[in-house]
């Protein structure tokens, strides 16, 4: 065997060995592809892993997200609620402050009133005073009256000492009605002491918790005081008031009877003081009376105060206690003017007489107005009434000239520029403003049917269609 067949076989071997290399190497190259493919899947898996991660944490936030907004929404509705409520308190509230302040202004009305009628019982006070100082003055003139019969040689007639014993009487009842006007002043001093007892008590009272039990508590409270205040007090000043009323109408007629029958014992000794005109005055005024009585065709005054006494039967005449029958009878002493003569008549003769029960010029008007016409009326105003009365004397006669006077006692019987209708009769006061122009001397000649329509000219003005259906032709 040569040398050839071993270098063949070793080239070939070396061949075989180089194509194993390759082979090898094309083996690692395809395992390292490999390798880098799989760390290439591994991080792609861990990508998608941590992607997983996120998109769980994600949905996790978002659960979590909308769970909180339902929350919120389950607040937000809760708040829209309590706002809802609150609005419904605030105006809960409102409406009790309103009425709490309802409340106060009918108590501070109250006591005003009440402040009003004090100031009124002391004014009854003073007018009392003057009624005993009257007295005392008309007692002395009695003595003197006295003394001067038993100076001309006589004891006191039975006359006189029947006038005696009546101012005693009178004095006494003075002293009682002193007496009762002290009822008064003690029940506002009761009503003060009460109504500061119930603010202390109020004041105790512990509130209960929260906003609105503390305001339903304390409008409960004066509620309830305040109807207890009102309804206690009103109740005492109702029955004082009575009381008062009741003592002055029989104080006031005592003293009317009483001095009725003094003036008519003195009649003899103001005679000869009274003018020509006064005296003529009252012919007329009876001549007009028995016609009236004989024909049946009384005037108007005449007509209002029958038809007067037939809307209030059997009531007892109100009578102001400011008008003091005894001022009269003093001034009846003087020598007057046609138009105090009218006054005089307006407080002693039936013009005082207007019904018992009103209250106030409004009350007193209404009430007037209703018995007699059927109508409503508001008090009569003085500049109404003045130019009303001009418009009438321009039409009845020529040439007035009594403007002056006439609005003189027109003004008189008017407080304020509104009639005085808790005093005196509207109708009556038309008749004396009648009676008024009669009296004056350069109308007498006409025989008193110069202004014998007045009545009828000013209650068609006020009360129209009712009046003429009600009073006119038949």
């Amino acid at each position: 065997m040569g040398f050839g067949h071993f270098y063949g076989k070793f080239e070939g071997t070396m061949q075989i060995q180089e194509r194993q290399k390759i082979v090898e190497k094309f083996r690692v190259s395809e395992l390292t592809d490999i390798k880098g493919d799989l760390q290439q899947c591994q991080k792609e898996q861990d990508v998608i892993v941590k992607n997983q991660e996120v998109v769980q944490r994600l949905r996790e936030d978002l659960e979590e997200k909308r769970s909180m907004l339902l929350s919120l929404t389950g607040i937000m509705d809760k708040i829209t609620k309590e706002n809802q409520q609150l609005k419904l308190k605030q105006a809960e509230l409102q409406r009790l402050k309103d009425h709490l302040e309802d409340e106060r202004q009918r108590i501070r009305s109250f006591l005003s009133q009440k402040e009003a009628l004090m100031a009124e019982a002391q004014m009854l006070r003073r007018e009392l005073d003057k009624e005993r100082r009257v007295t005392d003055r008309l007692k002395e003139e009695v003595a003197q009256l006295s003394s001067r019969s038993a100076r001309a040689g006589g004891t006191a007639d039975t006359e006189t000492k029947e006038l005696q014993a009546r101012l005693m009487e009178l004095e006494k009842k003075l002293n009682f009605e002193q007496q009762r006007s002290d009822l008064w002043e003690r029940l506002y001093v009761e009503t003060k002491e009460e109504r500061t007892k119930g603010d202390n008590e109020l004041r105790v009272k512990k509130p209960k918790e929260g906003v609105m039990s503390k305001v339903k508590e304390t409008f409960d409270a004066v509620k309830n005081s305040t109807k207890e205040f009102v309804h206690h007090h009103k109740e005492q000043i109702k029955k004082a008031k009575e009381a008062v009323k009741e003592n002055l109408r029989k104080f006031s007629d005592s003293v009317k009877s009483t001095f009725r029958h003094f003036k008519d014992s003195a009649t003899h000794m103001f005679d000869k003081a009274r003018r020509p005109h006064q005296r003529r005055f009252h012919e007329r005024k009876d001549a007009r009376a028995e016609r009236c009585e004989k024909q049946q065709e009384c005037p108007g005054h005449l007509r209002h105060k029958n038809l007067d006494e037939k809307s209030w039967p059997q009531k007892p005449l109100h009578r102001h206690p400011r008008k003091a029958t005894v001022d009269s009878f003093e001034e009846g002493s003087n020598t007057r003017k046609p138009g105090a003569k009218v006054l005089e008549n307006t407080e002693q003769g039936p013009y005082r007489s207007t019904a018992k029960g009103c209250s106030g010029v409004f009350d007193c008007a209404y009430q007037e107005s209703m018995s007699l016409f059927n109508k409503a009326l508001e008090p009569i105003r003085a500049d109404e009434f003045n130019q009303l009365i001009h418009s009438y004397l321009q039409q009845e006669v020529d040439h007035f000239h009594h403007w002056r006077e006439l609005e003189s006692f027109i003004n008189g019987f008017f407080h304020n520029g509104v009639f005085i209708h808790d005093q005196m009769l509207f109708t009556d006061f038309v008749s004396g403003v009648e009676d008024y122009l009669e009296d004056i001397d350069e109308y007498q000649r006409y025989d008193n049917d110069v202004f014998e329509d007045l009545d009828d000219y000013v209650y068609r003005h006020f009360f129209g269609d009712t009046y003429s259906k009600q009073y006119g032709p038949r």
